[in-house]
């Protein structure tokens, strides 16, 4: 019997995780909850990621109420996220995916999350910062994510911004790696453009098996499917930024 656990994907925005969320839940034993922990209540809107991906059911039965709405799912999920988790399990059977990206680690109990026996970690990377930043700065002007095309759309960039980000971004990755590091606990590190922009589905899933056998979790998959997801940024960075020539000077001295 395949044991049951927790992955985390412990990555900055716009790093390819939720595509990542989608091949891992190719395995029959995984089930992708996404952003369990996007608790920005004032901001719930009409749907929120948890809301959007736990059935009624696990709604249901982590706020202890018949019909709950996202407030209160939310609301569950702050005040007690170690027992919606273990809920989950329970409810499920299965390894959960859970998705935290580095804004959401202060406002959950990340220590107690990564010292559990039943919890394994994939730090998920993308080497191009600029490509990164720029690609999140798209999505907060527009509000479009994942299924739309942001290719013709130029922005603006902010150096001292940038540079801020780059920064903060890096400091967080040591920061994880530390506290992974303290608690013994091994990670594996995929790259945006190694592992999923130029996605070769057998070399993916010949090192995922390898990584999941370790630990005793099933690498028998349902057939493959199409991905719902597409590259939203697909010009150069140089269309893409209006300062590009000072922009790209910046980012070189960032990597030297």
């Amino acid at each position: 019997m395949t044991k049951t656990k927790i992955i985390l994907i412990i990555c900055a925005a716009r790093t390819g995780s939720s595509v990542l969320g989608e091949y891992l839940e190719r395995y029959v034993s995984l089930r992708d909850i996404s952003e369990l922990f996007w608790l920005d209540i004032d901001k719930l809107g009409i749907g929120t990621p948890a809301s959007r991906k736990l059935t009624k059911k696990e709604q249901e039965y982590i706020t202890g109420l018949s019909d709950p709405n996202s407030l209160q799912l939310e609301k569950a999920i702050r005040q007690d996220p170690i027992t919606a988790i273990n809920q989950l399990i329970k409810l499920n059977q299965k390894t959960l995916i859970i998705k935290i990206l580095f804004p959401q680690i202060s406002g959950i109990p990340i220590h107690e999350l990564v010292k559990r026996q039943d919890t394994e970690v994939i730090v998920l990377r993308r080497k191009n910062d600029l490509a990164r930043f720029v690609s999140h700065k798209k999505c907060l002007i527009t509000g479009l994510y994942h299924e739309n095309d942001t290719s013709d759309i130029q922005v603006t960039v902010d150096p001292i911004e940038l540079v801020n980000d780059i920064q903060w971004v890096r400091r967080r990755y040591q920061a994880v790696k530390q506290l992974c590091a303290h608690y013994n606990k091994p990670v594996l590190d995929l790259e945006y453009e190694t592992d999923l922009e130029n996605f070769d589905a057998v070399r993916f899933y010949c090192k995922l098996d390898e990584w999941l056998v370790n630990f005793g979790i099933s690498t028998c998959k349902h057939d493959p499917i199409s991905s719902r997801f597409f590259k939203q940024n697909r010009q150069a960075m140089i269309f893409s930024v209006a300062n590009y020539a000072e922009i790209q000077n910046i980012y070189n001295k960032q990597n030297n």
